[in-house]
């Protein structure tokens, strides 16, 4: 397998015998039950991945029908099977498609990452969407997602539609704490936030690792870009009118191309980073502040480590 740029900020892995994800995913039995009437068998990559795109994702992230949320499942874990047992790589036309279906189901994948919601463990043994208060939800196999966004990664844009919608996810998850909150809930949500962070980073880490200084650099700084993009497009808002927007674009405000000089400690910290911006308007005591501080490093640290130890079974 070797790595090939075509043309700016397109990145395309190619192997030597010539096999093709696409080919495969095209003919897959759940992948033609998810487009019903849409299929056509001389469907090109990129008609295949909007085609797809278009069956899986709703008006808004997090708002999907039963059936959307059905074939995103079908969709993710035909891709983590044919990346796995085939063992072929996603055609570049397919990345962007595919992390935008992820980025939709946000609210999903953040979970799913952090392993530590009992419903997305316990609806694995039917693999059925279900509904709470918050919508319809779906689950995969934690090594399938990461399988497949490690597939995706190769597209460092792609890798950023992912960790943008991830970063805003969990400031989200932040700002939502309650004012008289216990320190539990406020460790739960801070520490979630690192560990699914944590996991996109070891995802980098295993994405980069093989390739040249000059490389590697290229795809960090194609990332640093998008996600700087955040805060120098419009300016931080203010926290009182746009939380969200406040915790996100105060960290990806000190992103800059070239002044990165450790992309993993720089990502590696995000969450922590989050917590310190969220905690000046709220009233945190220090003890816990700090406290938060070395568990959500603990924990994205696990994760990171983890994530690592799956992709090295793929």
């Amino acid at each position: 397998m070797a790595l090939v740029v075509v043309g700016v900020g397109t990145w395309a892995w190619t192997r030597d015998d010539g096999g093709s994800a696409c080919s495969v995913l095209r003919e897959d039995g759940r992948i033609r039950t998810v487009l019903g009437s849409a299929y056509r068998d001389d469907l090109d990559c990129a008609a295949l991945g909007e085609k797809l795109k278009d069956s899986a994702t709703g008006s808004g992230e997090g708002a999907h029908s039963v059936e959307q949320a059905r074939a995103m499942r079908d969709i993710i874990s035909a891709t983590g099977d044919t990346l796995k047992s085939d063992g072929l790589a996603l055609d570049s036309a397919l990345r962007m498609p595919l992390a935008e279906i992820l980025a939709d189901y946000t609210p999903d994948t953040h979970e799913i990452l952090r392993r530590l919601d009992f419903d997305y463990e316990k609806h694995l043994s039917d693999g059925e969407p279900w509904e709470d208060d918050s919508g319809v939800r779906v689950t995969v196999p934690n090594d399938t997602l990461v399988r497949v966004i490690r597939a995706i990664s190769q597209d460092p844009a792609a890798y950023a539609v992912i960790r943008i919608a991830e970063g805003r996810h969990a400031a989200g998850k932040l700002v939502a704490i309650p004012a008289r909150a216990d320190d539990l809930k406020i460790n739960l949500a801070a520490c979630g936030n690192a560990r699914t962070l944590g996991s996109l980073d070891g995802i980098a880490a295993d994405t980069t690792a093989g390739l040249s200084k000059e490389k590697r650099t290229r795809w960090e700084n194609q990332v640093i870009e998008a996600l700087s993009a955040q805060a120098s497009s419009s300016g931080i808002p203010p926290y009182k009118t746009d939380p969200v927007g406040h915790v996100t674009g105060t960290w990806a405000g000190k992103l800059h191309v070239g002044e990165v000089k450790h992309f993993s400690v720089t990502f590696r910290a995000q969450a922590v980073e989050y917590v310190n911006t969220w905690a000046r308007y709220r009233t945190v005591e220090p003890a816990l502040l700090e406290n938060l501080a070395v568990e959500c490093r603990k924990s994205a640290t696990n994760m990171y480590v983890e994530t690592l130890r799956t992709l090295e079974k793929k």
